[in-house]
């Protein structure tokens, strides 16, 4: 073999070496990351509230309102209409989370590693000004509460994720609790307001047919004001009650695990490649040696 190939074999025998050392911190660091993310990475339940929501409560009684609203008009009376609201759009809502935060005082909760227990007060040296409860109300929307509506069985999914999960439990069945006192307080308001108001113009009627239409209409704002108070669950009928779960939902550390495997598979594939090739032209090297020996 002359010196140019000789050479030549034992510049690749170095960069393979060298290349196969770089492989082999590389997967060890990368194992070593992943160990690292998975130890970081806070665990986190999911507690699930199946409800069903039970009509527009909060708009009862705007369709009849409605029609006597055009015989009204020929009497020079005008009927109000009350706001119509969707009960699960509620669910979303951010004046929900809002109310819901400050009611159960989780703003230091939510941001906890910000709070200093002892001293009742955010940890001073933030790089920015402590979290409120706008902050809060973004988070708990973006991070902790989902909504699933499932559009064929009409059943609504509140899931409340986070890292304790008998707390999450709690917070699922308060949610709901919440919303349904929301929407029921609603409609106790909206009824009382315009049982006054049909009352006061029932007095003043003076056609038969619109004080007749007025009597039912104002009949209706009754049962409804009464049913809204005598009903806990107004909005949402609650068909499953959220339990502390037993598994985490994330981090998925089995997916993450088989990740980290294949990882660590295909590196000391290309590794042994490396390993493979250096064994081949070494053995090319004492080959052409014998061969060097045998022709002198």
């Amino acid at each position: 073999m002359d010196k140019v190939t000789n050479g030549t074999l034992l510049e690749k025998i170095a960069q393979l070496s060298k290349r196969r050392r770089q492989l082999a911190f590389l997967i060890f660091g990368a194992e070593l990351l992943l160990c690292g993310i998975l130890m970081m990475i806070q665990p986190k339940f999911d507690a699930t509230t199946v409800v069903y929501p039970t009509g527009k409560q909060t708009g009862a009684g705007a369709a009849a309102l409605g029609q006597l609203g055009g015989l009204a008009s020929l009497a020079g009376i005008s009927i109000p209409q009350p706001d119509s609201v969707v009960p699960v759009a509620v669910l979303q809502s951010r004046d929900l989370t809002r109310d819901f935060i400050v009611d159960n005082d989780l703003l230091p909760v939510i941001f906890s590693d910000q709070w200093d227990g002892k001293k009742r007060n955010w940890k001073e040296g933030l790089l920015s000004q402590p979290p409120d409860i706008r902050d809060a109300v973004k988070y708990f929307n973006e991070k902790i509460r989902f909504v699933v509506e499932d559009k064929k069985t009409g059943l609504v999914t509140v899931i409340i994720r986070w890292k304790d999960a008998q707390i999450a439990a709690k917070w699922a069945n308060e949610y709901i609790a919440s919303a349904n006192t929301r929407l029921r307080n609603q409609a106790i308001r909206e009824a009382d307001q315009s049982v006054k108001y049909l009352a006061a113009e029932l007095d003043g009627a003076a056609v038969l047919s619109v004080h007749q239409a007025i009597s039912k209409v104002l009949e209706g704002q009754l049962q409804k004001a009464a049913l809204a108070r005598a009903t806990e669950e107004f909005a949402f009928r609650v068909v499953d009650s959220a339990v502390a779960p037993k598994k985490k939902s994330t981090p998925q550390r089995t997916a993450i695990a088989l990740v980290g495997l294949l990882v660590f598979t295909l590196g000391f594939g290309v590794y042994f490649i490396f390993e493979a090739e250096l064994k081949l032209i070494r053995s090319e090297i004492r080959d052409a040696l014998n061969r060097k020996n045998v022709a002198s």
